[in-house]
């Protein structure tokens, strides 16, 4: 009898034995699991302020992109008004000097003609 109750104590330390190890293995695994879980919350939030900044830096470029285009517009329009500017100018002078040469001209018909 004792020999069997001596068995019994035994098998029942071993299944309490096993029991404990069991706890201790789903609490190391649940303790992963938490940890892998953070680990991934970390790793959603990194990326999301990733794509924030990116955004962020891809808006201030399209500023500066826009900006940059504009300025050139600009630059465009006034080199053509300074052309503009230069041609009337060209202009006036050429005629002036058209009319500055057949004056010229002239006078020198009519000298000729006195002598």
């Amino acid at each position: 009898m004792r020999l069997k109750e001596e068995e019994e104590l035994a098998r029942t330390l071993r299944r309490e034995k096993a029991v404990q190890n069991r706890k201790t293995e789903v609490a190391e695994w649940e303790a992963s699991l938490e940890r892998d879980s953070s680990q991934r919350a970390k790793v959603r939030q990194d990326a999301s302020r990733s794509r924030e900044e990116l955004r962020e830096r891809m808006k201030g470029g399209r500023r500066e992109v826009e900006q940059r285009c504009f300025d050139l517009r600009v630059e465009r329009l006034r080199d053509r008004e300074k052309l503009r500017d230069a041609r009337a100018i060209r202009e006036e002078n050429e005629s002036r000097t058209k009319t500055e040469l057949e004056q010229y001209a002239e006078s020198h018909k009519r000298a000729d003609r006195k002598s």
